[in-house]
């Protein structure tokens, strides 16, 4: 990183630019958190209401993820309102461009871990989370070596989302469907 603060300083802006439509996406695991457990135990509910309650939830997340994504991106002149300093703003613009792609995948990563903690997977979270961290860490050892520098954090927190992704969907398409397991454990 410099001296001067200017990486320190894109990165806060870059944070800021992610957390406006972050807010919304991370409301969704709030979300999907109630309604699964609520859908398994309503009267007409049950099982497979569940988990076509929680596919739904994927895609709303995924649809909004997309709309996110897309708004912070056609954002990218507005950096001007985070910081007047020019090199400060030049420095910002591959990490919130980094930071509109990932909300794409956040958006499903979130409902996704809403549904897990709804199932009651907490133990499967648990590992999920820790294996995230393994990679972000790694991800952040290379990119440091790469010199990377802002921008190699920005994709080393993609990677451990891009982790999640991959570890919520498993659970969901596999773990939980082909077997019932979580659902099941939920409904006795």
């Amino acid at each position: 990183m410099d001296m001067a603060g200017v990486s320190a300083a894109a990165y806060a802006i870059s944070l800021q630019f992610w957390q406006l439509g972050g807010v919304a996406l991370f409301a969704l695991q709030s979300s999907a958190s109630i309604l699964v457990p609520a859908e398994l135990a309503r009267k007409t509910g049950g099982p497979e209401a569940a988990q076509r309650v929680a596919d739904r939830l994927l895609v709303i997340g995924l649809l909004l993820g997309v709309l996110v994504g897309c708004v912070q991106f056609l954002a990218l002149p507005m950096l001007s309102a985070f910081c007047a300093l020019p090199e400060v703003r030049k420095a910002a613009i591959a990490p919130v461009a980094i930071a509109s792609a990932m909300s794409v995948t956040a958006g499903v990563v979130f409902a996704g871990e809403g549904i897990m903690m709804g199932r009651g997977a907490w133990g499967d979270l648990a590992k999920l989370t820790g294996l995230s961290a393994v990679a972000m860490i790694t991800s952040l050892q290379l990119t440091s070596q790469m010199g990377l520098g802002l921008t190699g954090v920005w994709l080393s927190i993609s990677a451990f989302n891009l982790v999640n992704l991959a570890g919520v969907l498993w659970h969901h398409l596999v773990k939980s469907r082909r077997n019932g397991r979580s659902t099941e454990k939920l409904a006795s």
